[in-house]
Parts: structure tokens; C-alpha cells; sequence
């Protein structure tokens, strides 16, 4: 037994769908939305987080702002979650996290209106929460995550984490 913490991430800002070519999956971040999430995690690693695991989806913008996390905290490589593709199940997800061990701390990468829905089936709460891009939420559970069975310990939009710099 141990506590769990999530931290559900947005993805920072991508490229407007009708800015970008290629496929929905494929479309990548903005430079702009590079260096405000650059700037948001160095002023995670000022709140000394610890963050054991970081799982994305498969999705670019969600990989690329993993690997955003991943560097500026100092964490291995982050692992490819399909369940947090667009269209995310929170049932999907918690089986997925069954199979981590329960005193962990793992960053949950994905989309919108998928992070807010997670949101909303950890804290047990019927409205999905809205996640602005790159914002960030840290719920905390005793033992395992599971519907209902978390506290919602803080949420900062990027604007609010880059000021703490």
C-alpha cells in the first residue's frame, strides 16, 4: 500500500488543424507552445515534483510535450500509453494503471476533452473539468487510482506555473 500520484497533463499548444497538412495524429506542437511548456516545467522542477513515470499518448503533440517533461525534470524517456489517445477511456486508463505499482507517481499525457474527463472519474466529480493547453492537475490517491477514489491536490495552467519562475 502507498500513495499515488497522478499528474494529468494537456498537451501544449499545437498547430491549428486548419495550419496543418498532414494527419490529425501527426500535427505537432508550435514553437510557441514548445518554450511556454519549457518554461512551465522548469518552474515544476522549483517545486521539487517528483514524478517517477511520464505515459503519453501515442499522438505527436502529446509525445512532444512529454518529451518536453521528461528533459526539463530529469526523467527517463516517457512510455506510449494508446489508451490516452483522443477518446480516452478512464476505465482503459486505470487498467493500464493497474499495472503499476501503487506508491508511484506518473504523469498522464493526453488531450482535451479527455484529461478533463479523467479528471472528472478520479475526483468523482459528474462535469468534465476543462485543461487548458499544458495545464496540469495532481491528484493524489490512497493506495490505487480508481473512479472516485482521488483528491485533487492542485491544477496550474501554464501561465500560472511560468510565473512561478
Amino acid at each position: 500500500r502507498g500513495i499515488m500520484i497522478l499528474y494529468l497533463v494537456r498537451h501544449a499548444v499545437a498547430m491549428e488543424r486548419e495550419d496543418w497538412d498532414g494527419s490529425d495524429e501527426a500535427r505537432p506542437l508550435t514553437d510557441e507552445g514548445i518554450e511556454k511548456m519549457r518554461e512551465a516545467c522548469r518552474a515544476l522542477v522549483k517545486m521539487s515534483l517528483k514524478i517517477d513515470r511520464v505515459l503519453t499518448s501515442p499522438l505527436t503533440r502529446a509525445r512532444q510535450t512529454a518529451d518536453i517533461l521528461v528533459k526539463e525534470l530529469g526523467l527517463s524517456k516517457p512510455d506510449v500509453m494508446d489508451a490516452l489517445a483522443c477518446g480516452a477511456s478512464p476505465i482503459r486508463v486505470v487498467k493500464e494503471l493497474e499495472k503499476i505499482p501503487a506508491d508511484t507517481s506518473v504523469a498522464l499525457v493526453g488531450h482535451e476533452p479527455d484529461m478533463g474527463d479523467l479528471a472528472a472519474f478520479f475526483i468523482g466529480t459528474a462535469r468534465s473539468i476543462p485543461f487548458k493547453k499544458g495545464a496540469i492537475m495532481a491528484i493524489e490517491f490512497q493506495d490505487r487510482a480508481g473512479q472516485g477514489r482521488g483528491t485533487m491536490i492542485w491544477y496550474m495552467p501554464t501561465k500560472l506555473m511560468r510565473n512561478l519562475r
